[in-house]
Order: structure tokens, then sequence, then C-alpha cells
């Protein structure tokens, strides 16, 4: 089974989606082209390049991890910047460290390093998955909003592991607190299958869970449309995408396999599932409770400078917990037996209970006041 909407088909793939019932419009700045999911797309980065609007003359910032990627027989990351200078580009490599746990995070303090290695002058390439691509689409749109310039931005994904490639919104630890916040989408996209396949079987069992909390998801979002909670509710991303289950069961294997057929489909399925909601402006059509739950787990291992699993893998798990309160909703729940008191406890009560939560995550009470502050 195909996408019914294939993000690979350029300017008909957006002519196309723009029609779908509840679909709010689609502004130039959520243009994505080209989008290449092929077979030696790594080697069509120059062209890209120059189809979003760089040129070879221009200062290029690439954006990577030390983490060792192996495409085939080849280093990766090598291989990219070879490939851009023999096309007459001269790429300025720019590894960002991790932090003291050992994993590199999107925090302020990344931004920051790649931000003031740019100037109005330069074109960004990002190598890598969801963390170096949300630092990386975070600088560039940070940058535009001091300096008004707009970077030429190309996202190389290297896993199928997570949606931030088609995402603008980014995860992004703030003061302990790991908070969504509004981002850019990049200029073009380059998913070569070579890369995504070699990529270790985790990330991509990660972004096939990534797109299956839709189970939970779209509940949370239609209950919160008709208690009056959220009147952004719209059809609009399920019909992009069709039907998950159905597409995931007959591409299991090929999935699996890493065949080029099912490394694409997934690779397609991720981009079209969060540009839908990247045009609705709203996360909640693939982020319902399973994300908080993750994110806490998150801040909890960023707190402890522990290792944190991959966020797909987090989310999946947690959606089965999700699944198991909507059974319990469904089958055993007694309305009678709803303390409204509870359900709406006065600010004070709010904030205590705030406090002794993340008390377990941040002693310092820093996570909590900065949770608070959202709320208040």
């Amino acid at each position: 089974m195909t996408l019914r909407y294939d993000p690979a088909n350029g300017e008909a793939f957006w002519s196309a989606i723009s029609r779908i019932p509840g679909c709010p419009g689609i502004g130039p700045d959520m243009i994505i082209e080209p989008m290449i999911f092929e077979s030696g797309a790594l080697y069509k980065l120059p062209e890209v390049l120059c189809r979003a609007g760089a040129d070879p003359e221009q200062h290029l910032l690439v954006v990577m991890d030390p983490t060792l990627m192996r495409r085939g027989k080849e280093s990766l990351k090598p291989l990219a910047i070879q490939v851009l200078k023999d096309a007459g580009w001269k790429p300025e490599k720019l590894e960002l460290k991790p932090g003291p746990g050992g994993q590199l995070h999107t925090d302020l303090d990344q931004i920051g390093t790649v931000k003031a290695r740019m100037n109005s002058g330069s074109a960004v390439v990002s190598i890598g998955s969801g963390t170096v691509t949300d630092i990386t689409k975070q600088a560039c749109f940070d940058f535009e909003q001091k300096t008004g310039s707009r970077l030429t931005y190309v996202a190389c994904p290297t896993a199928n592991s997570v949606g931030a490639y088609t995402s603008n919104v980014a995860s992004v630890f703030i003061r302990g607190v790991k908070r969504s916040i509004p981002s850019r989408l990049p200029d073009a996209l380059v998913y070569d299958l070579e890369t995504l396949r070699d990529a270790p079987y985790a990330m991509t069992v990660a972004g096939a869970g990534d797109m299956l909390v839709g189970f939970v998801t779209f509940p949370d979002w239609l209950i919160a449309n008709r208690l009056g909670m959220d009147p952004s509710y719209s059809e609009f991303p399920q019909t992009l995408v069709g039907k998950p289950d159905e597409i995931f069961l007959e591409n299991a294997g090929s999935i699996r396999e890493g065949s080029p057929e099912g490394v694409a489909v997934l690779a397609k399925f991720i981009a079209a599932a969060v540009l839908g909601i990247s045009v609705l402006h709203a996360s909640t059509p693939l982020s319902g409770y399973e994300h908080i739950i993750s994110h806490l787990i998150d801040q909890q291992a960023e707190a402890q400078g522990s290792p944190v699993a991959m966020h797909g893998t987090q989310v999946i798990l947690a959606a089965m917990v999700v699944g198991e309160a909507y059974r319990y909703f469904l089958s055993d729940f007694d309305p009678s037996r709803v303390r409204p008191d509870r359900c709406y406890p006065d600010e004070n009560a709010i904030k205590q209970r705030i406090e002794k939560t993340f008390s377990h995550i941040d002693p310092s009470g820093g996570a909590a006041a900065e949770c608070w502050s959202e709320y208040r």
C-alpha cells in the first residue's frame, strides 16, 4: 500500500493536500521543496541546496554530532562533506558536543552554539536525527527572529526515528523543563535511503512508535473538542495519512528488513503525518498525555545526567498506559464517583501539586517554577 498523498510528489503533493477538507491553508513558509526520498539522494545534496536558494559562494554551515554513522562501507559524515566539496562548496563543519551525561540534548546552550556560527550570508545543512535537527532549525529560527534574515536550511535525516524533520515546533529544555516552542521548517529535505537503512534498527522502531501513538492522541483531541476545551479539532491530519494500521501491517515486513520500499514508505509516512500537524500549527493530533509522560522521563534523566531511551520508544510505551486508562474509562468508569472538587482544585492546591511532583526531578525547585509559569 502506498500513501494517498506522497510528499515526494513536489508541487502536486502540496496542491492536493490543500484541497483536503479542514486544511486551514498552506502559506509559503510551510512549503518544503524539494523532499527527496531516493537511493543515492545524498549525492544530490549540492543540487538540492541550489534549488532551495543557496549558492556555492555562500558560507555553508554543516551541523552534526560526533556519533559515527555508516552508509554501507563508508562513514556518512565525511562522505557528505566530500560530496559538497566536490561540487564546489566550502563547508564549515560544526560538531556539537554532548553534555555531562554523554548525550546531546536540545537546550539553549546548544542552540546558541549553532547560532553563534551563523551570519546573514549563511546557508545551513544538518546531518542527524531528531536532536541535531531540532537544535539546527531552532538556531535558524532564532537567528531570523533576531536579525530578520531567513537562512536557507536543508536537513538530511539520518534515521526514520522521529518527526522533527517536518515539524515547525522544537522540543527544547528550558530551565530544566522540556517545552515545545515555535520553530521553523527546513527549506528542503534529503532522505537518503541507504543512510536510513543503515541506521540502528532501534531508531526505526522508535519512528514507527512515534507514529502509532495516534490511537490515543486522536481520542484525546476529540474528547477535548467535545468538552469545549479545544475548538481546533479537524479530520485533516487523519485524511492526510490515511489508515496507519493498514499501512503499517502491509509494510511491516519491508520496514523490518530495511528494503528500499520499506525505508521509503516509513520516511514518507512520518514526513506526511507531522506535516499535517505543522499545517494546523497544533501538535495535538500526534501528541497527547503519552508525550507528557515521556517528557517527564526526559526531564528526570536530564536532571540526573542519565541517558534516555529514544523518544518514539518512550511515547509508544506511554501510549499503552494511556490506552489502559481509556479501557478503564469505557468499561469501568462510574460518573457518580467523580469528585468535582478534586478535578478543579484551587490555585494554591495546583501549585503545591506541581511543586511536589517536580521535586523528585529537580530538588532546586527550578523545574517546578518553570512549569508553574505556564499555568499562571
